[in-house]
């Protein structure tokens, strides 16, 4: 929701700054946050979940309704998103910058509030291929080449992955280490 509503924001300073950005985009940005809205104070009648999408707005407005006890979580949650997508905004810009790929910050934005909107879509593991292909269309859309907006998101993934490996392979045998020890006592 925060980030849906956050790529509509976007979308209507580019479009009243004069910038090319393509109505389309506005709307599904629009769309998602509606949705949301909706998943969010709309309650599904008590009936059995027997397909993925009533099984996962259940389990949302489970989760929700658990959370509204809680007004201070809710408030904390979306300050934390806040941050999480000012510095994901923040990576991008670098990365796009890094590799000498002239993308505005406006750009930017709406990649990483495309892509965050977008996570509840899971095709594949990690949406391998999705996250990159969203992006070069958004750059394709305000104005650039698809290529840049693919190979920049390809770039931190490929970064990403390096650190997931190299961390991820040390903490894995250091654990195993740990837990080893323990149990041995």
């Amino acid at each position: 929701m925060t980030s849906s509503f956050l790529g509509f924001l976007t979308t209507i300073y580019l479009t009243l700054s004069l910038q090319p950005i393509r109505i389309e985009l506005s709307f599904l940005f629009l769309f998602i946050f509606i949705g949301s809205l909706v998943m969010t104070f709309v309650k599904i009648p008590s009936c059995k979940p027997n397909n993925f999408i009533t099984r996962h707005l259940k389990n949302f407005q489970n989760g929700f309704s658990m959370l509204q006890k809680n007004k201070r979580t809710i408030k904390n949650l979306v300050v934390l998103k806040f941050v999480i997508l000012f510095i994901s905004t923040l990576q991008t810009k670098i990365i796009f910058d890094s590799i000498n790929y002239p993308i505005d910050l406006e750009v930017v934005i709406l990649i990483v509030m495309s892509i965050s909107s977008l996570t509840m879509i899971t095709i594949l593991p990690g949406n391998i291929g999705f996250a990159e292909s969203l992006s070069g269309i958004i750059t394709t859309i305000s104005g650039s080449t698809f290529a840049y907006g693919f190979i920049g998101v390809t770039t931190g993934r490929i970064i990403q992955m390096v650190w997931i490996f190299v961390l991820g392979g040390f903490f894995l045998f250091y654990f195993a280490y740990r837990l080893g020890c323990k149990s041995g006592e």
